[in-house]
C-alpha cells in the first residue's frame, strides 16, 4: 500500500520549493522515462474503471547536479517494473491510497524487459512521460519534487511505521494546505490541461513538445 499527499504547481514556483525543502536531506535527481503498457486482452484492459491500474517500465538516469544541488547517490541509473492500482473508495480527506508492486531491474536489462512486454507478452504500449525527479528524505516521509513538461508535482509518501496524522503534519510544516492537495495522477493532470487549453492530447508527454500546455 502506498499512502501519499500530492500537489501541483507551475514551473515558476520552483525557487519557492527550493526554499521550502531546504530543511530536508537532498538525495539525488534523475531524468526519468516511464512507459505504460496495457493487457494484451482488450476485454481485460488495465484502464477500465473496475481495474484502474497501470503497468509501467521506468528508466532513471541520475544527474550529477540539479536545481537542488549535487547528487548524493552512488548509482548512475535505475530501472523499475511497477504495477500500480488506484483503490476505489479509499481516499479519505486529503490522502491517496494505492496498491503498488515494484520490481527493481538491472538497468542493463531494461531493453530485455521491454522486449518481453512488447514482443513476447504482446502488451501494447499505451503512453509515456518524461520527468526530472528530485528526491528528498525526512523522518516521516519520502518526498519528491517532479518537473514535468507541463509543471511541477510535489509528493509526500508516508514511510512504514508512521501515522497518517504525522504525514499531514509534515505537509503542514512546509506551509502547504492539505485541502489544496490533488487526487490526480500525472497523466490525469496532463489530460485536464489539454482539455482546458483545447490542446490535442498526445500519447507521449515530452519536454520537446512545443505545444505542451502549462500549469499557471
Amino acid at each position: 500500500m502506498e499512502t501519499e499527499v500530492r500537489f501541483f504547481f507551475g514551473e515558476n514556483k520552483l525557487d519557492d520549493i527550493k526554499i521550502m525543502f531546504k530543511k530536508y536531506e537532498y538525495l539525488f535527481s534523475a531524468m526519468e522515462l516511464t512507459v505504460m503498457y496495457d493487457n494484451p486482452n482488450p476485454k481485460l484492459t488495465f484502464y477500465n474503471l473496475e481495474i484502474d491500474g497501470r503497468l509501467r517500465l521506468r528508466t532513471s538516469n541520475v544527474l550529477e547536479t540539479s536545481a537542488f544541488g549535487k547528487s548524493n547517490c552512488k548509482n548512475k541509473s535505475f530501472c523499475l517494473l511497477t504495477w500500480k492500482r488506484r483503490l476505489p473508495g479509499t481516499k479519505i480527506g486529503d490522502i491517496r491510497r494505492e496498491e503498488e508492486i515494484e520490481c527493481s531491474i538491472n538497468p542493463k536489462e531494461a531493453k530485455s524487459i521491454e522486449s518481453i512486454l512488447s514482443d513476447i507478452l504482446k502488451c501494447p504500449k499505451i503512453s509515456s512521460y518524461e520527468r526530472i525527479r528530485h528526491n528528498f528524505d525526512s523522518k516521516f516521509a519520502k518526498i519528491t519534487c517532479d518537473q514535468f513538461p507541463y509543471g511541477l508535482m510535489l509528493e509526500f509518501e508516508l514511510k512504514d511505521g508512521f501515522s497518517e496524522d504525522e504525514l499531514i503534519s509534515e505537509v503542514v510544516s512546509c506551509g502547504l494546505k492539505p485541502a489544496d492537495s490533488s487526487n490526480l495522477s500525472c497523466d490525469d493532470m496532463y489530460f485536464k490541461l489539454c482539455d482546458k487549453s483545447k490542446t490535442k492530447i498526445k500519447s507521449d508527454i515530452l519536454f520537446s513538445d512545443a505545444s505542451m500546455p502549462k500549469i499557471v
